[in-house]
């Protein structure tokens, strides 16, 4: 069973877009990798820019670090 998780971040100055497009891109990344669920991601923006996503962990493992030493 997955675990959801929800994450804010604060865009800097200026980088409004590039921070959009980071989190667009961001779970279709990880369910590719098979570390999020097929569950639909949920991506918001608070009145003051901040950014919310909302997804789904695969597993517990899924969210462990990588190392690549």
């Amino acid at each position: 069973m997955g675990r959801i998780v929800i994450v804010a971040y604060r865009p800097k100055a200026g980088k409004e877009a590039d921070l959009e497009a980071l989190v667009r891109a961001h779970v279709p990344k990880l369910q590719g990798l098979g570390l999020a669920t097929q569950r639909t991601p949920l991506a918001m923006r608070a009145a003051d820019g901040t950014m919310v996503e909302v997804f789904e962990w695969s597993s517990p493992n899924a969210i462990e670090p990588v190392s690549y030493t």
